[in-house]
């Protein structure tokens, strides 16, 4: 952008780019440091390639620069948890069509009310989830614009291409407002992503404890299989502690979701989360 612009001569540019790409083979060796700071990364630079590296800041601050990083982590990291729901949501689809025919009890105030199906149950957990996908689609679509360009607060004076910088790093446009880029959007789009995960949390903490409860039942019809997400009782050998329920809420991160490994109308059993 700055050679397209003028601002910076094309050998220059060329040098500079150079120069970064040997900071990130260095930062890539095994056991070499990597700071996420941008004043750390420039004096890398200028040690490599001398003081032109300085011209890679032009029309830039360190809270634009900033505010950019932290929306593009936070964009990975929302893409990656849409993917996991998506993922999750085939899989409950897929186990409902296995299960039209699997009666259960179903509850209310934590008591046996009536009978339903188990795929009615698990199409009921699929719709939850599709719901929180669809808060994660619109956060994105607020969260992938651009602050770059923005400078401090009030832009800058050289003529810096702000449409170009967010077409070239994935951005679907700008926030087009330079004081909300820094100070205000950076805050409610963390804040978003975290209420539509949080939600997602509360959910996930439904479903653990639908399953725990059954562990505590005399003739459980829904159990974790034996496995890595049972632990054995160290004084009753014979009995299988749900593990991976108790630990399900303060885990981080999650990547598969119950599979039925047989259709039993009295006894479903659920391997790996």
């Amino acid at each position: 952008m700055l050679e397209e612009g003028g601002l910076v001569p094309g050998p220059m540019a060329a040098k500079i780019a150079d120069g970064i790409m040997q900071v990130i083979a260095q930062e890539s060796a095994s056991g070499s440091p990597r700071s996420a700071d941008y004043l750390d990364f420039e004096p890398k630079l200028t040690a490599l390639i001398g003081q032109n590296a300085s011209r890679l800041h032009m029309g830039r601050s360190r809270q634009d620069i900033g505010a950019t990083i932290a929306r593009m982590s936070l964009r990975d990291g929302l893409l990656r948890e849409y993917e996991t729901l998506v993922a999750s949501r085939e899989k409950l689809l897929a186990m409902a069509r296995e299960h039209k025919q699997t009666i259960i009890p179903a509850y209310t105030h934590g008591v046996q009310a009536q009978p339903t199906t188990f795929a009615h149950y698990l199409l009921a957990w699929e719709s939850a989830v599709a719901r929180t996908s669809d808060r994660l689609q619109q956060a994105y679509r607020r969260i992938n614009k651009s602050p770059l360009g923005a400078a401090a607060l009030g832009t800058s004076s050289l003529p810096i291409d702000r449409k170009r910088l967010a077409g070239m790093l994935g951005f679907d446009g700008l926030v087009e407002n330079s004081y909300d880029a820094n100070h205000l959007s950076s805050t409610d789009s963390s804040l978003e992503v975290a209420s539509a995960l949080h939600i997602c949390a509360i959910q996930l903490g439904q479903f653990a404890q639908d399953l725990h409860a059954q562990y505590a039942a005399p003739a459980p019809w829904l159990m974790l299989s034996e496995g890595k997400l049972t632990g054995v009782s160290s004084l009753m050998p014979q009995k299988r502690n749900p593990a991976a329920l108790e630990q399900l809420r303060t885990q981080r991160n999650a990547d598969r979701v119950p599979a039925v490994s047989q259709q039993s109308a009295r006894h479903v059993r659920l391997p790996q989360l």
